[in-house]
């Protein structure tokens, strides 16, 4: 497999409850403070194969999601930030690995996620059927692994039938 694939864990929120939205909390932000998530992969994200949007990252990460002070990310997000992330501000600057003058950040937020690139998933805890692929590279993983190709981008036909060998 190492030869194969270059096996990457993903985020580390460091607060789970703060940064990973449900469907309905998520449905809740409005539209213009959405762009700043991304669908996550979650134990539950995966079944059968099927890679299902059940869960939203919070992802203040990449050059268009970025905050440069707590201003900038109020004014951006305010909904967001009044519900989930000042009321929990003290003990997100506690986290380890954080600079607390960006509280918001995620703990490990992996740059490697920034660039959205097709990639096979798999769940932390799962069975046949616990894999998947993400074609239009959308997913963060937050519980779980991607399997990225060390040989470069692979086809489509290829992704599907590692997925069908890993299922």
């Amino acid at each position: 497999v190492d030869d194969l694939f270059d096996i990457r864990q993903g985020i580390r929120t460091g607060h789970k409850k703060v940064y990973i939205l449900d469907d309905e909390q998520f449905s809740e932000l409005p539209d213009l403070e959405k762009e700043y998530f991304r669908p996550a992969v979650v134990n539950e994200s995966i079944k059968f194969g099927y890679l299902r949007r059940i869960a939203y990252a919070f992802f203040p990460h990449g050059k268009q999601n970025e905050f440069n002070n707590e201003n900038e990310l109020v004014e951006r997000l305010p909904f967001y930030s009044q519900t989930d992330l000042l009321p929990n501000k003290s003990v997100l600057q506690k986290r380890a690995r954080i600079d607390s003058t960006k509280w918001w950040e995620l703990q490990w937020h992996r740059t490697w996620l920034e660039e959205r690139k097709s990639k096979l998933l798999s769940t932390s805890y799962g069975d046949s059927g616990s894999f998947a692929w993400d074609k239009e590279g959308d997913f963060v993983v937050v519980q779980g692994n991607a399997w990225i190709c060390r040989k470069g981008e692979m086809t489509e036909k290829q992704n599907l039938a590692y997925l069908a060998i890993l299922n």
